[in-house]
């Protein structure tokens, strides 16, 4: 995994909402509020995705999820075929 990754990254816009995680799916169309998504690639139990929403000075809704990739598979886990869509 490229290090260049790792970090936090805002979501600007999605073309996509409906395929989008639920926490992005119910604040992407809500300008007060930022959605980050935290990658962490390089951690030695494995790498993880979080989701991110910040309220202001509210606080932040944080969803914390173990990542996949090809050189470290998540044991059980089942790759998306086709769209994932239901």
């Amino acid at each position: 995994a490229s290090p260049v990754v790792n970090g936090r990254w805002r979501l600007l816009y999605t073309t996509r909402p409906g395929t989008s995680s639920p926490v992005q799916r119910a604040f992407t169309n809500v300008d007060s509020f930022s959605i980050f998504q935290d990658v962490l690639l390089g951690r030695t139990n494995g790498p993880q995705v979080n989701n991110v929403v910040q309220f202001g000075d509210l606080g932040e809704l944080k969803v914390e999820a173990r990542a996949v990739t090809d050189t470290k598979p998540l044991a059980g886990f089942e790759p998306r075929k086709g769209e994932g869509l239901i």
